[in-house]
């Protein structure tokens, strides 16, 4: 593997918050549907490109794979690091799309050098490119608006950073600026529960220990401590080197009450 396939290898969450074998099968044939809609038919060239770029998708598209057919997404959002980003722009454009010169807003993004969007010459759709000053694509992630698109997809699988409250329908407003672009709004309408509290979410405790707690908003999380959810394209769970324990951590700028 070279070594931007090395940067998202190791990523991969522990597997403990787990779904169901039928759901996982919902999860994958959604994912081809959403792939093919976006005119990638070839789900493993999609996977290897992954490998060489470290490319993860995320945003709406990413949540609509983990909820299949609940809602549409109107566009596909790639992330990447900036050394990854010739690899993804060059796959991409070699599926019929073109740069679209109006590009979008880079105010909806967090920390990013470059945002390109691109659209299919034939059948218009959308996809939105990112690319992250972050060393690991996924410390973006973790920067969203809400922990309801704390998602994204990876050579290695489907992750879920807040399984405990997206798969109960309820996000966890982190950035309050997003509702006035109208970000939170559209969750509401696809039929999702947005607060602006910990104490407002499913499965919080009360007296619980601050800084600790898995539900608490301050806790520092990383993607080994048990709490994500991995729901792996191959039948057998990646083995998680020890060094990578560390490499992504974060916390919710989030009040707990």
């Amino acid at each position: 593997m070279g070594k931007i396939g090395a940067d998202i290898q190791g990523l991969e969450p522990t597997l403990a918050y787990q779904v169901a074998v039928e759901e996982r099968v919902a999860m994958m044939k959604q994912l081809d549907k959403v792939l093919c809609r976006f005119h990638f038919v070839d789900t493993q060239a999609v996977r290897t490109m992954m490998i060489a770029s470290g490319a993860v998708i995320s945003g709406s598209a990413a949540l609509s794979i983990l909820h299949p057919d609940r809602f549409d997404i109107n566009d596909l959002d790639f992330f990447v690091t900036a050394k990854g980003y010739p690899i993804l722009l060059a796959f991409v454009l070699d599926h019929g799309y073109k740069v679209d010169i109006r590009g979008v807003q880079s105010a909806d993004y967090a920390d990013v050098n470059v945002v390109l969007t691109l659209v299919h010459a034939a059948s218009k759709a959308s996809i939105n490119i990112v690319a992250s000053t972050d060393s690991h694509v996924v410390g973006t992630i973790t920067q969203f608006h809400s922990t309801i698109v704390m998602n994204y997809i990876a050579f290695y699988g489907i992750v879920c950073l807040y399984p405990t409250w997206t798969m109960k329908n309820a996000g966890l407003v982190v950035v309050r600026e997003a509702e006035k672009r109208g970000c939170i709004q559209k969750y509401h309408t696809r039929g999702y529960s947005m607060a602006y509290k910990g104490s407002a979410m499913p499965a919080f405790e009360g007296g619980h220990s601050c800084g600790k707690d898995p539900t608490c908003p301050r806790t520092r999380r990383t993607l080994h401590d048990g709490h994500s959810l991995f729901v792996p394209f191959d039948n057998i769970p990646a083995h998680l080197p020890a060094a990578e324990a560390t490499a992504v951590q974060w916390t919710l700028l989030t009040p707990c009450d």
